[in-house]
């Protein structure tokens, strides 16, 4: 994450509270302490009980269009959960109400997130909640020798996200942080360049009907990499047609080999595998494939091949 300037009271009073000079530090520390207090000692951590020691009720299900929100309900503070969700979505968004309590300017307050794990930069205190949630959910503590063991696969991305209970994406984005090897975690949606995409009521011209429009192509819509992948990532970049990650599919869910990829002023020689995750936001399947970048090897074998996951709904 690039240095920022913090201009809150939330990041000042987590610094004040820690004794450390950086917020995200301090907010990791925040989350460290209350792991200590539970005395867990392996992955994972229960949400409802972390709540508990923040003086939380209950964390329940909800049928609720926001994410997760902080309420009371007879006279008791309650974490509310969208039902929707996936697992793993509802232990990060359960987390992410858990810092909220983690931070010294929390007075009890009401608290509706509509979205959360956007890591957003337009609000201090909701990013603060994102990383304490990252840190709870997969602490480093537990997360470091998982990363060390399995290498950067798509086996350990799965592994990862099996035993710490969290989506893929969640479990893409702490990997990274850890910086543990060279590696980039790509997730790649279908869409158009900019320049092609349809603005909304806008109609063909008559008589071009029968010349379509443009196809969409599998493009870059989110990307993890490592400090010590040095290899710059453009947003909204396609592959080819004939690419290993566009050949992954329902059919064939796991495709793996050394690929050129374009980043925009020259072409990469990497090592890529790529796994079919498809996953339902907003009532809409949304196709996906998840890749791992790593530089090219010298020699090697077959991967692992995964085993199927469920589709996430976010």
């Amino acid at each position: 994450m690039p240095p920022r300037y913090w201009i809150g009271v939330e990041a000042a009073s987590i610094c004040e509270a820690t004794g450390l000079s950086d917020p995200i530090t301090g907010m990791q520390n925040l989350a460290d302490r209350l792991l200590d207090e539970g005395g867990w000692s392996q992955p994972p951590a229960p949400p409802i009980v972390l709540a508990s020691f923040q003086g939380v009720h209950d964390v329940r299900l909800a049928t609720m269009q926001c994410a997760g929100r902080l309420v009371y309900r007879d006279d008791h503070l309650i974490i509310e959960i969208n039902e929707e969700h996936s697992q793993g979505k509802r232990n990060f968004t359960a987390n992410h109400e858990v810092s909220h309590t983690l931070l010294p300017t929390y007075a009890g307050q009401l608290v509706d997130d509509l979205e959360t794990g956007t890591f957003s930069q337009g609000s201090e205190e909701e990013l603060l909640c994102d990383i304490g949630a990252a840190a709870l959910l997969l602490p480093p503590r537990w997360l470091r020798s998982h990363a060390v063991a399995g290498g950067p696969s798509i086996s350990t991305l799965l592994d990862v996200a099996s035993v710490f209970e969290s989506s893929l994406e969640a479990a893409a984005r702490q990997l990274t942080h850890l910086d543990c090897w060279p590696a980039a975690f790509i997730c790649w949606e279908e869409g158009f360049r900019k320049d092609e995409r349809v603005a909304k009521g806008q109609v063909m011209m008559p008589g071009f009907e029968s010349f379509g429009g443009p196809r969409p192509k599998w493009r870059i819509c989110r990307a993890y990499s490592t400090r010590s992948f040095h290899h710059f990532i453009p947003s909204n970049k396609s592959v080819e047609d004939t690419s290993l990650v566009a050949a992954c599919c329902e059919l064939d869910p796991f495709t793996w080999g050394i690929e050129d990829f374009d980043r925009g002023n020259r072409q990469i020689r990497m090592y890529c595998e790529n796994y079919y995750a498809s996953y339902r936001k907003g009532g809409i399947v949304r196709r996906r494939v998840v890749s791992v970048l790593v530089a090219a090897p010298t020699q090697g074998g077959q991967p692992t091949t995964p085993s199927p996951a469920q589709m996430e709904i976010l």
